[in-house]
Formats: C-alpha cells, structure tokens, sequence
C-alpha cells in the first residue's frame, strides 16, 4: 500500500468537510485541511504521481469548488494565516505551499471564470501581510517567539515555492546566532 494513500484520504476528508461547512465563518477551521493539502501534495511530487482515479476527480470536482468559495470569500485562509504567531513561522511556509498546491495541483478541477480568478486572488492575498514572518530583522528581543530548531523537511515542494529559500536563508544566520 502506498505512503499516499492515507495522506489522499486524510486530503479527501478535509476538503470534504470545510467544503460542505455550512455553520458561522468566523468558526470556519481551515487548518486541518491545509496541512492535509501541504502533507499529500508534497508526497505526490516526491512520489511523481500524475493522475487522479475517476472517483477522486470526482470527488474533486465536487468539493474544491466550494472549498475555493470558503478559503477566498469566506475568508477560512485569511483567518488562520492572520492568528498564526511567529513560533508558528514553518506552518506558514507549509500553509504557503498547501495553498499553492490547492491552485497549480488541483485548481483545474475548479471551473474557469471570474469567481475562481477571485477566490485564487483572495487565497493569496492570506499571505501578502504576513510575509514579515519570512524577514528575520530586527532587535533581538523580536526573535525570541521563533523556534530555535531547523527548518523543517520540505523535499516534494518545488522550487517554485521560493517561501522556502527565504526562510532558509533568514533563518540560517538567525539559528547560528541563537539557536
């Protein structure tokens, strides 16, 4: 049995629930999907699966429409990314790239238009304010809420995801000095 295919349903299940959430946004978890997304997708890659079986695309076509609708409008992306402290600096790579995922990996299962152009617009506008987190400058007092370990595994992102060299090379000098 593939690593694959507890991490695809674990993906499955979680898109299915933020899709089909129906209760107060403001209540809207997006988390356990993102990191579903960011755990699968980057296995995929180092895997180099291409294609998805009928029912998946099924399952897929169903869901990541609505699940665009509650990251972007509903604004499920924005409210994690915004709440996530400078500990949590390595989920925001990884919520980074989870996101991307969502758009280059699977964005096809999501109808061409207007409304999609916007939810991807507003998905990524999650990130633009707190790309501080990636600038390591500062005071020293200002570092003492990083984690003082290495940055994470990351193999199955593609180079495209340059997130990840910036924390890298901000976060070299920064783990040499405290860490």
């Amino acid at each position: 049995m593939s690593k694959l295919n507890p991490l695809l349903q674990d993906f499955l299940k979680h898109l299915n629930v933020l899709a089909n959430y129906t209760g107060d946004w403001r209540q809207l978890d997006s988390r356990p999907l993102m990191s579903a997304a960011y755990e699968y997708f980057r296995n995929r890659h180092i895997e180099t699966v291409a294609d998805f079986t009928p029912d998946e695309e099924s399952q897929l076509k169903q869901n990541l429409p609505k699940a665009f609708f509650q990251l972007g409008a509903r604004a499920a992306l924005s409210n994690l990314i915004d709440y996530l402290e400078r500990k949590e600096v390595f989920n925001y790579v990884r919520f980074r790239s989870a996101c991307q995922f969502l758009i280059d990996d699977v964005g096809a299962f999501v109808p061409d238009g207007p409304e999609k152009n916007e939810q991807i617009e507003e998905m990524l506008a999650s990130f633009e304010d707190n790309d501080k987190y990636l600038e390591l400058a500062g005071d020293d007092w200002e570092f003492c809420e990083y984690p003082v370990e290495p940055v994470p595994e990351h193999a199955g992102v593609p180079e495209s995801h340059t997130w990840w060299k910036r924390l890298e090379d901000s976060y070299g000098p920064f783990l040499q000095r405290y860490g």
